[in-house]
Parts: structure tokens; C-alpha cells; sequence
């Protein structure tokens, strides 16, 4: 074996040092220096907004591990109000590579998402959509990439009050077939057996892609000011009123199209028809929603059920549903009082473009019975209940209003708005019993 010389090995000695202990300590250096110059803030957010499509802002971040970084202080900023959507303050992001299972599938990558405290408003819901459309439509050719996501509480504040949800769990999957955001919580203070589930979907099998969503409440009951920020249609109802059941809708070339189906329970009868119309009406109602299509905002069809009792209804109102759609019984109209106290309300009803159908549902005698009032005074279904009535008469009812003015009138606009007003088709052969209709399937 050769010698070297004193000056050859301490030549090879300062050269391994700078190599394994003086270079990596450097090079670790410069990068923690680089990552604490303030333009590295500024350089994050920039790419953060190029990522999610929506201006990003940023108190701080650290670099907890090559493969995870903590932001603190982080918003999302609506591009066009420059309004808050969502703040956040801490959130931890940490990245696993592709790797293989136990069977030797692809899987991966995967970013597990770990937040703090979020709070998001009501009002910015709907503006978080184009965020989500944007996640679903990438693809990654690594394999089927997942996000996953745990906060410790998220706080959505509306116009009404503010709902704090917990154990929020929510997982992203991105396949080349179909992609999903699936969502599962509970809201503070509504125990339901199971947890509050959305899953919004996107499916790459049909030409074009189709996105839809879906939502269950859990088995339990929700408060509707909750849904209301999203669907403007579940409010107006009263602070208590409750919604128990499915939505499930795909976006159509004109809009979303789905059905409902479910209750909405403890109603407030004179939130939801005195603030309207010019009738007064008190008491609270269950409602129970068999089936309920719906295709551009407006109504296609509707079958379900309503009851309520020891309430009070004016007068005036029952004229004019006597009168608009031949409601047959044995009220005068007089007495003194515009209001007229009821023991018991039921009615099941069905209605699409082409007509409403009522029948009286009270558990008291006789059958159709619809309303039944003091001293054993009672209205009850049409003469022809399966026959359609023209759904204006039925608006033109409650607006206290000709039928020639509805379309002019603001009491009625939200309404004809949202019904089957359309070229009139045949109406379905509704019975009174449930049809136990199923959520729509994907």
C-alpha cells in the first residue's frame, strides 16, 4: 500500500471536511436564512394564490420538516370584494410521497392538512364553489393523489347566529374517473346519531363531466339558518325550525337539478306567512317533504305532507282558500276577531306545472278533514281532490291578489320565481300515501 505525503493527506483531510461538515452546514444555513427573509412571505403567498385561484394572505410560516411547513394567520380573500372567505390560524401541512401497499398499488401522494381555529362566513359559501371546481378538475399522474383534512373547530357565522362545528373531518381524492370532496362533522349543540356527511363529486365517466353533491343530515334534525346561506330556499322559516333528511343534486346545463326529502320541523307559521303575504297565521308546523324535485332554481314537482295544531289563522285567509280552491266545510266567516284559533291543521298536497292537488289529512273526523276549529267547525278537502287546481289561484290566495296581477305584484315575485309556472304537463297520480321515494344515485 502507497504513502502520502504530509501535505497530500492533510490536502485529503480539508477536502472530506468541506465536503461532509462544512458544505452541508453552509448549505443548511443559507436555507433556513433564505426561508426568513421577509420576501419569502410575500414569494408564498403568490404561489398559494397561483394554486388555489383566490388571493392568499399570510401572517407567518415555518418550516417544521423538509416534507412540512406551518402557515399562521392565513386568509383567502375573494378575488373581486376583497372580502375574507376564510381565516384560519394555523394550519399544518405535511406531504408523503407516492409509495406502494400491501398489494403493490399506487398510492399517493397524499397531504394531510391539520388546522387550528376556522372561521368562515355564511356569506362566502357560495363564493368558495370556483375553489372547489378548480380541486376537483386536476389530475396528477403519480397515482391517485388524497388530501386530508382535521381542524379542531370551525366557526360558520351568518345573518341569524353562529353554528360552531366539531370533530370536522374531510377528505379530497382525485381519480382520472371521478373525483371527490367527502365532509363529515357535527354541529355544537345538535347531537345526531350519525355524523353530518357531504360529499361533492365529480364524474369524469360521462361526456362532459357532470359535478353534483350530496348531503345528509346525520338522522337528526339541523337548524335551517345552517343550509340557508347556500339555499336561500331554507330561510324565512323561523329561528327554531329544523331540517332532518337528504338533498342531492348535479349540475344540468341550465343549472342544478336534484331532489329533497325529509322534514322540516317546528316551522314558524307566522314567519313564514305574515312576513309574505298580507294574511296572519300563527303555530308551528312540521312538514314532510316525500319528494321534491328541483331543476334551475325553480320547482319541478312536489309531494309531501304539512300539520300543525292550537295555532290561529286570520280569517281572510280562509276565505280566500275557500274561494280560490273550493275548499267545501262549515265556516261562517263570522264571529268577532280576525283571527280564528285551530285545534288541528293537515293537509297532504302535490303539485307540478300542470296543477295542485290538496286532501285533508287531520286524524279527526271525517276523512279529508283539513282544518278543525271551536265549537266543531271544520274545512275540509275539494269536493274533487284528485282533480288539479291551477297553481295561480292557490298564489293569487295567499297574495290576497288577482291572478292578473301576480306577476306585478313584490309579494309574489320570490314565488313565481321558484314555481312550475312553465307550459303546463300532465299531473302526476298522486296518493295520499307516501311513496317513500330514494335519493337520486350517482
Amino acid at each position: 500500500m502507497f504513502r502520502l505525503s504530509d501535505s497530500t493527506r492533510r490536502l485529503v483531510t480539508l477536502a472530506l471536511f468541506v465536503l461532509l461538515c462544512a458544505g452541508p452546514m453552509v448549505t443548511f444555513s443559507a436555507l433556513g436564512v433564505w426561508r426568513r427573509l421577509p420576501g419569502r412571505i410575500e414569494s408564498e403567498q403568490r404561489r398559494l394564490s397561483l394554486l388555489l385561484g383566490q388571493p392568499v394572505k399570510l401572517q407567518s410560516l415555518r418550516h417544521l420538516s423538509p416534507s412540512a411547513v406551518l402557515y399562521e394567520g392565513l386568509e383567502i380573500h375573494d378575488p373581486e370584494t376583497a372580502a375574507v372567505l376564510v381565516r384560519c390560524d394555523r394550519l399544518r401541512v405535511a406531504r408523503q410521497s407516492s409509495s406502494l401497499d400491501k398489494s403493490g398499488k399506487l398510492v399517493g401522494p397524499r397531504l394531510r392538512l391539520t388546522a387550528g381555529q376556522l372561521a368562515i362566513g355564511a356569506e362566502s359559501m357560495r363564493s368558495l364553489w370556483p375553489l372547489m371546481e378548480r380541486l376537483l378538475q386536476r389530475r396528477m399522474g403519480e397515482g391517485p393523489p388524497q388530501i386530508d383534512l382535521v381542524a379542531e373547530s370551525v366557526a360558520i357565522s351568518g345573518a341569524e347566529a353562529v353554528f360552531p362545528l366539531k370533530q370536522v373531518r374531510s377528505r379530497v381524492t382525485l381519480r382520472s374517473e371521478a373525483s371527490q370532496i367527502e365532509l363529515g362533522l357535527r354541529v355544537e349543540g345538535y347531537e345526531t346519531p350519525k355524523p353530518v356527511y357531504l360529499r361533492i363529486v365529480r364524474n369524469r365517466q360521462l361526456s362532459p363531466p357532470v359535478d353534483g353533491f350530496d348531503v345528509f343530515t346525520g338522522e337528526g334534525p339541523l337548524p335551517c339558518a345552517l343550509f340557508a346561506a347556500v339555499f336561500p330556499v331554507f330561510g324565512g322559516l323561523g329561528e327554531g325550525a329544523r331540517f332532518q333528511g337528504y338533498l342531492v343534486a348535479n349540475r344540468a346545463a341550465d343549472g342544478w337539478e336534484g331532489e329533497v326529502l325529509g322534514q322540516l320541523q317546528n316551522v314558524d307559521l307566522k314567519e313564514l306567512v305574515g312576513r309574505r303575504f298580507p294574511h296572519e297565521m300563527s303555530g308551528a308546523g312540521l312538514m314532510e317533504l316525500e319528494r321534491v324535485r328541483f331543476r334551475a332554481g325553480r320547482v319541478v314537482s312536489a309531494q309531501g305532507a304539512f300539520h300543525a295544531s292550537n295555532g290561529r289563522i286570520g280569517r281572510s285567509l280562509i276565505n280566500a282558500l275557500r274561494s280560490q280552491l273550493q275548499l267545501q266545510g262549515d265556516f261562517a266567516g263570522s264571529g268577532s276577531g280576525s283571527l280564528v284559533p285551530y285545534e288541528e291543521l293537515g293537509l297532504r298536497f302535490y303539485f307540478d306545472a300542470g296543477g295542485v292537488c290538496i286532501w285533508g289529512d287531520c286524524s279527526s273526523p271525517p276523512d279529508g278533514t283539513m282544518i278543525v276549529y271551536g265549537y266543531g267547525q271544520r274545512l275540509l278537502q275539494p269536493a274533487e281532490p284528485e282533480r288539479a287546481q291551477r297553481l295561480p289561484a292557490a298564489i293569487a290566495a295567499l297574495a290576497a291578489t288577482g291572478e292578473e296581477e301576480l306577476f306585478l305584484s313584490a309579494r309574489t315575485a320570490w314565488l313565481m320565481e321558484r314555481l312550475p309556472l312553465g307550459a303546463p304537463i300532465a299531473a302526476a297520480a298522486a296518493a295520499p300515501a307516501s311513496s317513500g321515494a330514494e335519493p337520486l344515485r350517482r
